[in-house]
């Protein structure tokens, strides 16, 4: 017992300063408005953190051009890069931004996609302050329909599995590339409600207060039921080291899916999968099967003079 209450002891100490007084916060809270502890649990629940943009991106968002998407009462930032007739859609996972997977933007260039991504509700530069995979989904939805259809759709961690949930709004992309995925968000609920050492009554607060929000059950947002009813070809990329979500998480997908393949790498984790070349290579290849090839460079064209700017220097 005195080894966890140490460990427990040190998980407290190493939270951000916010949590921490939040922790605190909903403590004190418990005992006298549970209701109210409750709400700042699944409003805490509900807000990712928000991280600036490496010069990278920034750089890969000034070649490309900036609209809005129609959302609820406001509206989702995105971009686009080229004219392609297909689409490729980008869609980032918690706590990520669009430009995230801006790297997959210049080989689909070359095969004459046409490269959509933008910031899901919650995230990014969005103005919205609550996200989840539910809300990710309905943004992936409002997108597909606002740019017309989207062929291939790449998603990362929750961005993978909120492209599976979509398909319950009518999402149909031709292809699925799915970096990461998780199942589902319980696992993600069980570690928040350790983390801040939720009283049971609050966690059930918090899940019931979830549940009435989106009209449906954690237990329900199942990645592995969307993909069992997806007809069209799913790639599930993930790592053997995955320290974030599990690569049985992959698997389970991978084997869901009628037409689902699995690439297993190592030494990549979570985040580093996205700029492997190999997994660049892989997943703009899987979007291309059945496709005619690319004309010419892209590099020698418009877009990709625009996209490698260091080439005019």
């Amino acid at each position: 017992m005195a080894t966890s209450h140490s460990k427990n002891r040190t998980t407290v100490r190493a939270l951000p300063v916010g949590l921490r007084a939040a922790r605190l916060g909903i403590r004190v809270l418990t005992p006298h408005a549970p209701e109210l502890a409750s709400l700042v649990a699944e409003e805490l629940f509900l807000t990712a953190q928000r991280h600036k943009r490496p010069s990278w991106e920034v750089d890969a968002l000034s070649s490309a051009r900036a609209f809005r998407v129609p959302y609820d009462d406001g509206f989702l930032p995105a971009w686009s890069w080229g004219a392609g007739t297909d689409v490729a859609l980008l869609v980032h996972g918690w706590e990520g931004r669009g430009s995230q997977l801006a790297r997959f933007a210049e080989p689909l260039l070359r095969e004459r996609f046409r490269v959509v991504a933008f910031d899901a509700p919650g995230h990014g530069d969005t103005r919205s302050r609550r996200g989840s995979v539910v809300d990710h989904a309905r943004a992936v939805d409002a997108v597909a329909r606002y740019v017309g259809r989207v062929d291939v759709v790449i998603g990362h961690s929750v961005g993978a599995a909120a492209s599976l949930l979509a398909t319950r709004f009518g999402f149909e992309p031709r292809r699925f590339v799915l970096i990461s995925p998780p199942i589902g968000p319980a696992r993600f609920a069980a570690g928040f409600v350790q983390m801040l050492e939720l009283s049971k009554g609050i966690e059930s607060g918090m899940v019931g207060r979830l549940q009435r929000r989106y009209g449906m059950a954690l237990d329900e947002l199942d990645a592995c039921a969307d993909a069992s009813k997806v007809l069209a070809p799913v790639l599930v990329v993930h790592d053997k080291g995955d320290k974030v979500v599990p690569e049985g998480d992959g698997e389970a997908i991978a084997r869901s899916a009628p037409q689902g393949r699995l690439m297993a790498t190592a030494g990549l984790g979570h985040y580093r999968i996205l700029k492997d070349p190999t997994v660049l290579e892989e997943a703009v290849r899987f979007a291309t099967e059945g496709r005619t090839a690319a004309y010419g460079s892209f590099a020698a064209t418009l877009d990709g003079e625009l996209f490698f700017r260091e080439n005019r220097r």
